[in-house]
């Protein structure tokens, strides 16, 4: 029988072990093991067993070491797809990152090593063809209730029982969830179910007694309904914890602990109407979904459109095309603050098809969120930069919205431009990019000229208002003229005319360095880089001029082309 065999990577960053090892799968798990399974390995020269994360399996293996065995499987389905592992596998090959790094941002949030598989039964199993085997699983459950994976192979110890959990899941009996330990405990809410159902409404009036009636209130209330949580039960019946425990002491009720997600998703959040396109959208529109329903077509887009020209809208829309081809899509903005006036328009369209993933979440929302997503649960995801991560099964869609911010590119391990990893991911997924600008990077607009990306104009807003109108100054006019101010006349003028007028004035400051030029008073010249040909900018803490493109720096002392040579410690 041909052998199959494993490589695992294991949570170490130290440059000696940062790559894949080699493990023998046994013949008893190469059905079980899959790439993307959480598995128990021996290690080093002590053997030391270790969890590690298969990330590929082979047939062969010529090799003059001999190799270890695969202990034990961890899951019972693969915590990341395919194609999150060739996408962490380029982007260890392309950003020069270690493995552990590479594939953090596509595993669940915190430790890979402290994600638990739990096993619960959800149905009955009568009138169902139970072997011998999935009858011990399911007399096991019954009697302990939800279990870990571990201590339920642990304390049964059958032979092939990941087979046997996935023939009892794939029925519907069994149902197997991935959980995290953390130091915030799940958010438990006591919840309420209304017991022996098969009696009548006047037999358990009966158990109750006459002169209990709000108790008697409280069962008819119970006997419309399913399970209801407390607090809703106490809003709607204005009851309390006392009265309901009164009725659990007859045997009619039970309280019991219910986890419940975080949901960091407001609720009131209004219904936001679908509009109408107008010409120039619908046209943007019908081009992008042409290339939905062909195959080979292209799948990067640029919609380069001015700012109320409609993107959004665009995108909403889109996004309803994925979903009713049963896909997933990811929503980017560049700054969390955006965040929750997008998640306003996408709830207010989807409801609860839409879940969040960004940094300031808790620890508890961010997984509770990713877990959603996994599951299946929910068709669009909005966030920052580490929402591209997202584990659809099936990805459609990833739209960048204003994709020239410098914020789609981390700072930290592993150091990636979420604009590169989006265009990666949607060619392993055969999905597809929808990047918006007003301002797009030069990158982005470049490749779109060169016909790497379809480029789509919205040259007008989608109300018809103008534009506003920019006034550009020069400044070397401002100084022959006598204004020796870091202000020009026009900007001068239109500050005092918004005071008197009571309106509001925002100057944007965006500079680096002690100046952000240096100049001739004389003849205007600014002393440039030799390699970019932009201003250099002034460090007054080292005394030397530099450029933030290339680095280059030079002292402020050689440079004496000019014998007006100023420095303008100017705020724009």
């Amino acid at each position: 029988m041909n052998k199959k065999y494993a490589q695992i990577i294991v949570n170490n960053r130290a440059s000696q072990v940062d790559r894949p090892y080699t493990y023998i799968v046994d013949d008893d798990l190469k059905d079980i093991v899959k790439e993307g399974m959480r598995v128990i390995i021996p290690f080093g020269k002590g053997n030391k067993l270790i969890k590690g994360i298969v990330v590929q399996i082979i047939d062969y293996w010529n090799d003059e070491y001999s190799l270890k065995k695969v202990v034990d499987v961890l899951d019972d389905k693969p915590l990341i797809s395919k194609e999150l592992i060739d996408l962490s596998t380029w982007m260890k090959e392309y950003y020069l990152s270690s493995y552990i790094d590479a594939f953090q941002p596509v595993l669940p949030p915190g430790d890979f090593k402290e994600v638990n598989t739990f096993v619960e039964k959800v149905e009955d199993y009568y009138n169902k063809d139970i072997n011998e085997d999935e009858l011990k699983i399911i007399s096991y459950l019954d009697i302990n209730g939800k279990i870990l994976l571990e201590d339920l192979k642990k304390n049964l110890k059958l032979p092939n029982i990941n087979k046997t959990l996935n023939s009892l899941e794939n029925r519907g009996i069994i149902e197997t969830t991935i959980d995290i330990k953390t130091k915030i405990d799940r958010k438990l809410e006591k919840w309420v179910k209304l017991l022996q159902r098969e009696l009548s409404l006047l037999e358990m009036y009966d158990s109750i007694g006459t002169r209990a009636v709000r108790q008697r209130e409280i069962i008819q209330f119970l006997y419309e309904v399913k399970d209801i949580s407390f607090k809703e039960l106490s809003e709607k019946m204005n009851t309390t914890l006392s009265t309901i425990k009164a009725i659990e002491k007859k045997g009619l009720l039970k309280i019991y602990e219910k986890e419940v997600n975080r949901d960091p998703i407001k609720k009131d959040i209004s219904d936001y109407k679908k509009h109408d396109l107008s010409v120039a959208q619908r046209k943007v529109f019908d081009r992008i979904v042409r290339s939905f329903n062909k195959e080979n077509e292209e799948n990067k887009f640029l919609i380069h459109g001015v700012t109320g020209s409609g993107k959004t809208e665009i995108y909403l829309q889109l996004v309803e095309e994925m979903i009713k081809n049963e896909k997933g899509s990811i929503i980017l903005v560049p700054e969390i603050s955006l965040t929750p006036q997008t998640i306003d328009r996408f709830v207010g369209r989807f409801g609860d098809l839409v879940a969040v993933l960004h940094s300031r979440l808790s620890y508890g929302e961010r997984f509770d969120q990713w877990r959603r997503i996994k599951e299946g649960k929910v068709k669009i995801v909005v966030g920052a930069r580490s929402a591209v991560f997202a584990p659809f099964k099936k990805l459609g869609l990833i739209i960048i919205d204003e994709e020239h911010e410098a914020t789609y590119k981390s700072s930290q391990n592993p150091k990636y431009n979420t604009v590169e990893v989006a265009a990666k991911r949607v060619d392993i997924e055969n999905a597809f990019l929808v990047m918006g600008s007003a301002t797009p990077s030069l990158e982005t607009y470049y490749n779109s000229l060169n016909g790497n990306l379809r480029l789509l104009e919205l040259q007008e807003r989608v109300n018809k208002y103008a534009l506003p109108e920019v006034i550009v100054v020069d400044m070397r006019e401002e100084l022959s003229n006598g204004n020796k101010s870091i202000f020009s006349e026009e900007l001068y003028d239109s500050i005092c005319k918004n005071l008197k007028n009571g309106k509001q004035t925002i100057l944007f400051l965006n500079r680096r360095g002690f100046s952000t030029f240096v100049s001739c008073r004389n003849c205007g010249y600014v002393v440039k880089c030799d390699n970019c040909d932009i201003s250099m900018t002034y460090h007054r803490n080292m005394n030397k001029l530099r450029c933030h493109y290339c680095g280059l720096a030079i002292n402020l002392q050689t440079f004496a082309l000019c014998v007006n040579l100023t420095i303008l410690n100017i705020l724009v």
